[in-house]
């Protein structure tokens, strides 16, 4: 495994993470509610003249701001207990809505096709810029050539990169060349790809001269010596 399928691996499990454990807070939070609320209804049903149903009742309109007003807390010793558990429902109930809400804006996306992602604002603090010109400004960070940002499609790339979030798709890095021939089980260049095929190949020191003399017995230097004299008499002379 390289370097890129490491870091690539790591940025995907970065990503699980929160999605998971915001998963797991949302059904802690929903029990938790829901254990407060019937722990509250009865310890209010022992002191109000109320039986357990009409006590969650109570809480339940109270904690959720519908407040109809039919069910009001008659014994004033314990009115600050009361108004204590009501707050903390309050809160409670307001978390437990903003989750709701975010399930709820799931499900109505659910199974729409991604487009005009390009138009998108993102906001950084007080400030905001369209998707299209922010990866421009990284194409040009980058060196990216220009033909390739007009071509580039940000509908399917945002597309591909949820499937990749979602493990549809193992990473959108293209591979190298390294890693194509790991992947394609290639073995390094070696002396045993070039040789020829009538070649052995183990050579001794005899045969690899003869080789390289076209099959003289003679050392190569002596070989290229008594060629140059024979080639030129006058090298005698000197």
């Amino acid at each position: 495994m390289n370097d890129n399928e490491e870091f690539s691996e790591e940025e995907e499990s970065e990503e699980e993470e929160p999605e998971e454990r915001s998963t797991a807070e949302s059904i802690a939070l929903g029990i938790i509610f829901v254990v407060y609320l019937i722990s509250g209804a009865y310890v209010i049903s022992l002191y109000e003249p109320m039986g357990l149903f009409k006590a969650f009742y109570f809480i339940f309109v109270s904690v959720t701001t519908i407040g109809l007003g039919d069910l009001v807390p008659r014994s004033y010793n314990y009115l600050f207990v009361t108004f204590i558990y009501i707050t903390v429902g309050l809160a409670l109930t307001t978390m437990a809505v903003e989750i709701a809400a975010e399930y709820l804006k799931k499900l109505h996306y659910f199974g729409r096709k991604i487009e005009s992602v390009s138009h998108v604002e993102v906001w950084f603090g007080g400030k905001k810029m369209k998707l299209r010109n922010l990866i421009n400004h990284l194409g040009d960070q980058l060196n990216v050539p220009v033909e390739d940002m007009k071509n580039f499609n940000i509908d399917n790339f945002v597309d591909s990169a949820i499937k990749v979030t979602e493990g549809e798709i193992k990473t959108l890095r293209k591979p190298t060349e390294v890693a194509m021939r790991n992947n394609n089980n290639e073995k390094p260049l070696s002396y045993r790809d070039l040789r020829k095929s009538g070649e052995p190949s183990i050579f001794y020191a005899d045969d690899r001269s003869s080789l390289v003399n076209g099959g003289s017995d003679k050392p190569p230097l002596a070989e290229d010596t008594a060629r140059t004299i024979s080639s030129d008499p006058r090298a005698l002379l000197f």
